[in-house]
């Protein structure tokens, strides 16, 4: 809910700045994206002097696996997120430098199914130990800075390609565990915290490569 208000509100700017009253003043861009933050779309607004401004709504679906010293666990996150982007062209409208932020509920899934285990000295059956649950959750709203570039296409007047390079600040991560068996040892549950967070610490800045092909209205 809070990405698509905050989508919602981004595309409503915008239409309100491409009204009629305004139309001879900007340009209207809108198109499908694709990336390292899964596919979705974008509306934009290239305005005189080389200002624009973006709104964009994408989906990315990812399942991965990693280890800390006791459990293998598996990650499954759907970062659906929006983004509200605020752009300066240069060289005669080509490059472009971008600032803004996106906003998602970075949330990630995580489940394990450890095995047989010995903690803190007692043995433990994999009955026992069972599966363990948990998630991992960065900030809901990620800055951003980046560059990029945009061009018609060769014979399309009003079909452009646009490109953007950059990176976003995800935060420092925050990782909860649960064991289905209330005798598992917090302290070995904490472990499991600590070794998934510091992992995790290692994607606080998300590189971002998107492609969009874009209709100029």
């Amino acid at each position: 809910m809070f990405t698509r208000a905050w989508l919602l509100t981004g595309c409503a700017a915008l239409l309100v700045c491409a009204s009629p009253a305004s139309a001879e003043f900007v340009s209207l861009t809108a198109g499908p994206v694709i990336g390292t933050l899964g596919v979705g779309g974008e509306v934009g607004l290239i305005f005189p002097g080389g200002f624009g401004v973006r709104a964009q709504g994408t989906l990315l679906p990812v399942s991965m696996s990693f280890s800390t010293t006791a459990a293998p666990f598996q990650a499954k996150v759907n970062y659906l997120s929006g983004a509200l982007l605020a752009d300066y062209y240069f060289f005669p409208g080509i490059f472009r430098l971008t600032a803004g932020a996106r906003f998602g509920n970075a949330s990630v899934r995580l489940s394990s199914t450890p095995g047989a285990q010995t903690i803190d000295g007692i043995a433990f059956s994999a009955g026992q130990v069972g599966t363990l649950t948990g998630s991992l959750h960065y900030n809901s709203v990620q800055p951003y800075l980046g560059a990029g570039a945009e061009t018609a296409l060769a014979g399309l007047t009003n079909l452009s390609l646009g490109i953007d390079v950059g990176a976003m600040y995800m935060g420092s991560p925050t990782a909860n565990v649960a064991a289905g068996n209330p005798l598992i040892p917090a302290s070995y549950l904490a472990s499991q915290r600590s070794q998934i967070q510091s992992q995790a610490s290692r994607y606080r800045f998300y590189p971002v490569l998107d492609v969009a092909v874009k209709y100029k209205f």
